[in-house]
């Protein structure tokens, strides 16, 4: 919302950012999903298509189920299972379980295969998939989502944005590593030598230091949003566009670190 001390410009990028942030994991981690395509064409079949229909039917729901609540039920709470304790017991049950399943179904997909499989890379000859996916589901639970999904402030500016700069960050680096170094070619077995001089020890060193200074200018932010207080303006903006701000220095710096360090 535009206010004294900030734009509309400004409030649209933080609105963009709020929403682009839930996608941002799955601009990383689509490979986990599509390496289980038979090919490119399925892919773009799978998800041309049905992405712009989800993302424009599911929250229209949402916006109308929020409106039509606020008329009837004089309440406008943005979590719409607190609209079922105005239904019957039994309408009230089926919408719940329903609601459940459907969570249940796209975090299984979005948010277990990605970590599932970064898990059991660390140690593949010892951690399976199955063990890795049940770890990542015990780890979650150290994230409270009950109090992260308690307020919609709490939800999108304290942990959407704050997590995007992250995602945004290694997303900078994957995209100039692999369009701008690598040339959209990708030398698989350099990836798995452990004597490669690409990879110490199998990690890039570059890379590493790149997402970390990236990620740096919107700390301060962070801190003040978690503390509940103000810093100048422009320690406040850089984190309100955490994800174009760390992408882009992301981007920008990586070419000079490597060849600084080369």
């Amino acid at each position: 919302v535009p206010t004294e001390d900030r734009s509309f410009a400004l409030s649209f990028a933080f609105a963009v950012t709020g929403s682009v942030s839930g996608w941002s994991t799955m601009c990383m981690n689509i490979a986990d999903l599509s390496r289980y395509a038979t090919g490119k064409r399925a892919v773009v079949a799978g998800q041309f298509p049905a992405m712009p229909i989800i993302n424009t039917v599911v929250p229209l729901f949402g916006i109308v189920a929020v409106c039509a609540a606020k008329v009837l039920y004089g309440t406008d709470d943005w979590d719409l299972s607190s609209i079922f304790v105005h239904f019957p017991a039994p309408v009230a049950f089926l919408y719940a379980v329903l609601t459940a399943v459907s969570l249940l179904a796209c975090n299984c997909l979005a948010n277990i295969v990605s970590p599932a499989n970064d898990f059991a890379n660390l140690l593949p000859e010892r951690i399976s998939f199955r063990g890795a996916a049940y770890f990542a589901l015990c780890a979650s639970l150290a994230f409270c989502p009950w109090r992260v999904l308690s307020t919609p402030d709490g939800f999108v500016t304290r942990f959407l944005v704050a997590y995007s700069g992250i995602t945004g960050a290694i997303l900078g680096v994957m995209l100039v590593d692999f369009f701008m170094i690598r040339k959209q070619v990708l030398d698989v077995e350099q990836l798995y030598d452990p004597d490669s001089t690409e990879y110490g020890s199998g990690y890039n060193a570059a890379s590493f230091l790149t997402t970390a200074l990236a990620i740096a200018p919107c700390v301060p932010g962070l801190v003040a949003n978690l503390g509940g207080f103000e810093l100048a303006p422009v320690w406040m903006n850089l984190y309100g566009t955490a994800f174009f701000t760390c992408l882009a220095l992301a981007a920008g710096l990586l070419l000079p670190i490597r060849k600084a360090m080369s």
